[in-house]
């Protein structure tokens, strides 16, 4: 039997039901993979929560020394001079705790060369900045003025 001998009614209505039939192939197929990207989201988010927040901690930790180190060159008072000093240490140890966990948690070898190349930096900063203390201390403000605002690579 050939289907151009079924009457009209029954080719439209075969018709019709071969595109409901496909659009609810295509809508099972979407709820498929939409549970599959939604299953990948939380993987990721549930994975990298943890490194993002580490990383976030310690952008704002760096800053907020940098900033305690721009008073140190404004305060005259040595017991808030100590304050400071205090504080910034108590920064340097959460820093380093945090790129420790950074550390751990890096997987792929891009992550780990920045995190080796942030621990670098960090040293880095951490040696200025005691050589800035110093001469700050010393009352060579000008000097630690140069210090600060020379590149690491220079000092």
């Amino acid at each position: 039997m050939n289907f151009s001998n079924f009457k009209i009614r029954v080719r439209l209505s075969f018709g019709f039901g071969l595109t409901l039939l496909t659009m609810l192939l295509m809508v099972v197929i979407s709820v498929v993979r939409l549970n599959e990207i939604a299953d990948r989201n939380t993987e990721i988010l549930e994975d990298d929560a943890v490194g993002v927040i580490s990383a976030l901690e310690i952008a704002a930790l760096i800053q907020e020394n940098g900033s305690r180190t721009l008073e140190l060159f404004i305060t005259a008072d040595q017991k808030a001079r100590t304050a400071q000093y205090t504080a910034i240490d108590a920064n340097k140890k959460k820093i380093n705790a945090l790129l420790e966990i950074s550390k751990r948690l890096a997987v792929p070898q891009k992550e780990k060369d920045a995190v080796e190349k942030l621990i670098a930096s960090n040293a880095a900063f951490v040696a200025a900045f005691s050589k800035t203390g110093d001469l700050i201390e010393l009352d060579q403000k000008e000097e630690a003025t140069a210090m600060m605002g020379s590149p690491p690579s220079l000092r």
